[in-house]
């Protein structure tokens, strides 16, 4: 009979516990000007400051960005982190096919130490741009 009672138990906790409630993601997007150039290549990424949700991140091409609903942040305020690479001109071959050499190209002020904050609204367009200098 103990045994039946704990099956319940466990049953029970295991369907409380799937609610619906994970954290509403919203899209972004915008653009990313280094040095007045768009972005080469690059990587966004929007973290929560008060720590109530997921990361959120994607890569910036041609000094564009676009976050889904799918997989874009949460609402609220949001550290944001920018990474970037731009082109030296210069091709080395690590592993004997030439490439291009690439140098991170964005200051650590806006992304490693970041105070780069957006606030993130549900329901609205969220579009922020970036102008590097």
């Amino acid at each position: 009979m103990k045994l039946l009672g704990y099956i319940w138990l466990t049953a029970f906790v295991g369907i409380a516990g799937c609610s619906d409630a994970a954290p509403k993601r919203t899209a972004v997007s915008g653009t990313v000007r280094v040095g007045g150039k768009p972005l080469e290549r690059g990587q966004v990424r929007f973290i929560p400051v008060e720590a109530s949700g997921p990361d959120a991140g994607g890569a910036i091409t041609d000094g564009k960005y676009t976050l889904t609903d799918t997989n874009g942040p949460v609402a609220g305020s949001c550290r944001v982190e920018i990474i970037g690479w731009r082109k030296t001109g210069k091709k080395h071959a690590p592993m004997g096919t030439p490439i291009d050499e690439e140098v991170q190209c964005v200051p650590h002020e806006f992304n490693k130490k970041s105070t780069q904050v957006r606030e993130i609204k549900k329901g609205e367009t969220n579009t922020f741009d970036f102008d590097i200098p």
